[in-house]
């Protein structure tokens, strides 16, 4: 049996649950006895990150506790467009604008 992602973890990133995938991968292709060399033949540019400045997360808004009491409506308010756009530019592992670095470098080989 083989098994990664949230069932082993418990709950966990896209990026954990990815990696778990492709070790799996790996494992399977060798327990069935083809060994094969997983290789990737993708040249990544370097990143320029001279103008990027790391940035966190955007808060989203929340309604007045006094305008809440009185109803069932929803008590954030979402993204704005631009909020929403600015957040999914986000590099979610790092937390720079755009391309984001890995730490320890890109994987060459499973």
């Amino acid at each position: 049996m083989f098994a990664g992602g949230d069932c082993v973890t418990g709950p966990a990133t896209v990026i954990r649950a990815i990696a778990a995938g492709k070790v799996a991968a790996a494992n399977i292709d060798e327990y069935l006895g083809f060994n094969h060399e997983i290789v990737t033949d993708v040249q990544i540019p370097t990143p320029d990150l001279s103008d990027l400045r790391p940035r966190g997360r955007i808060n989203t808004g929340e309604r007045d506790a006094g305008e809440r009491v009185h109803d069932f409506q929803c008590i954030e308010c979402g993204f704005t467009d631009q909020e929403a756009r600015e957040e999914s530019s986000r590099c979610l592992r790092c937390d720079h604008f755009g391309y984001g670095i890995f730490k320890g470098g890109r994987v060459e080989k499973w």
